[in-house]
């Protein structure tokens, strides 16, 4: 980590929950219309309420049927 990136706010502490917290780059750059959030990506399965309820469309005792058959780990 370099002084100068660190006194202009280059970098950003994040916390994650296998990592721990950790120092993470920020963008090199910065749009005014759809400014960046630097956010964790979701861990293995982590997402998969969201992706089958609102990505996929299913309804909530669908997403639990796939989850007792198996289909969903």
């Amino acid at each position: 980590m370099t002084p100068k990136l660190a006194y202009r706010g280059h970098f950003r502490r994040l916390d994650h929950p296998e990592a721990g917290a950790r120092l993470w780059d920020r963008h090199a750059f910065t749009l005014t219309a759809t400014p960046s959030t630097n956010a964790r990506l979701p861990l293995l399965g982590e997402d998969n309420d969201w992706l089958l309820t609102e990505l996929l469309g299913l309804s909530e005792e669908e997403a639990a049927a796939a989850y007792l058959d198996g289909s969903i780990g």
